[in-house]
């Protein structure tokens, strides 16, 4: 049953299936072939934290989505140590909160708790946990723990195969944006440029009347916004080179940025920002980006600007420029915006004259935000 079940888990993951349904099968299989109430897959999410990905049973206090300390926890032992933990008794005296998870209301009647590394030589990925009710616990005693450990394995190889079959693939995508882009930039953009020239130099002879001098140059700047759009598009296939990379999403809006400031501000990124700033969010806190250094060039006369991500306990976005400082009469909706968008994810925003002078914007959202 269990070969029958890792069997199954494997062809998931390397299939059609998503990642999450995925998971959540090796969940249910494991839980059904096991005889336990409650199964889940938690993954790494950060240096210090796990994420449960998916819940097989009873989802105690809505536990997917959650993030689950491994500091001196039994899940802990498990990601350091790289072998089973067991723990007996699981909701009492504090038992379950030594595991790593938070006991609330909510929680089956846990007789035994199961925790089972995700690992393939020396790695571990993440954590299966099974969880055995009072009332059957008796199923928990039949079953040999070195097998679901074993199925954890062979359910890590394929979840590894899997994502090395992902990344292959979006390593050939990049590939061929870089081609894209190296084709934009050495041939169409010279192209253009070398047109641009030709139509200059034909409008400064002397035998052109006034109305053709005109058309003439009115089509070179044509040509110079053609020109400025393709880079912009250049810029645009690196931004969408990875669904992960915030820094490629910062950096994209920074250079889109850095004709109308005269100058490129310096991006500075603190924390696991790829992994901790959800999907939801990155629209939200580029958007934000692109307008306080819209506001900059606009109305700061700044010559230098800093760009600051932080992720911990808050997701925070500064901006400090050293420009005149700012101007309450000179309050825009895109300032407005900015707030709105905070507010919407519970969060909060400042904007001011710095200590020494210029302006400061800092964009504060919590790290499990709640939408309004």
């Amino acid at each position: 049953h269990w070969l029958e079940a890792a069997a199954d888990a494997t062809a998931a993951l390397l299939g059609p299936m998503s990642r999450r349904d995925a998971l959540q099968l090796v969940a249910e299989r494991g839980r059904g072939v096991a005889g336990a109430d409650l199964a889940a897959v938690l993954m790494r999410h950060d240096g210090g934290r796990l994420l449960v990905e998916v819940v097989d049973g009873p989802d105690p206090t809505a536990l997917v989505g959650t993030r689950i300390l491994t500091q001196d926890t039994a899940a802990g032992r498990v990601l350091d140590g790289g072998e089973p933990v067991v723990v007996d008794e699981a909701l009492g005296d504090g038992r379950l909160a030594a595991s790593g998870f938070v006991h609330r209301d909510g929680w089956p009647a846990l007789g035994s708790l199961a925790l089972l590394p995700l690992r393939s030589g020396g790695t571990v990925a993440g954590i299966l946990v099974l969880g055995w009710s009072t009332a059957g616990d008796q199923m928990y005693r039949d079953t040999d723990v070195r097998l679901p450990a074993a199925y954890a394995e062979q359910v890590t190889l394929a979840l590894l195969a899997a994502q090395a079959q992902a990344d292959r693939g979006k390593l050939a995508v990049l590939e061929d944006r870089d081609r894209i882009g190296r084709d934009l930039h050495d041939l169409v953009i010279q192209r253009l440029f070398a047109v641009g020239l030709s139509l200059q130099r034909i409008s400064r002879l002397p035998e052109q009347d006034a109305d053709v001098a005109r058309r003439v140059g009115a089509a070179v700047d044509d040509i110079d916004a053609t020109i400025a759009d393709v880079r912009r598009s250049i810029v645009g296939l690196s931004a969408a080179t990875s669904t992960t990379d915030v820094r490629i999403e910062l950096g994209a809006s920074i250079a889109m940025s850095a004709p109308a400031l005269g100058f490129t501000p310096r991006l500075l990124t603190v924390g696991a920002v790829d992994t901790l700033v959800s999907e939801t969010l990155r629209p939200h806190l580029t958007a934000v980006l692109r307008e306080a250094l819209s506001n900059v060039a606009r109305h700061a006369h700044a010559t230098s600007v800093q760009v600051k991500l932080a992720a911990d306990e808050n997701i925070v976005l500064t901006v400090v420029d050293n420009g005149r400082g700012f101007t309450p009469a000179l309050r825009t909706s895109g300032v407005k915006n900015m707030r709105e968008r905070a507010e919407l994810f519970g969060g909060t925003f400042e904007i001011g004259t710095g200590p020494h002078g210029g302006t400061t914007v800092v964009w504060q959202v919590p790290l499990d935000p709640v939408t309004t």
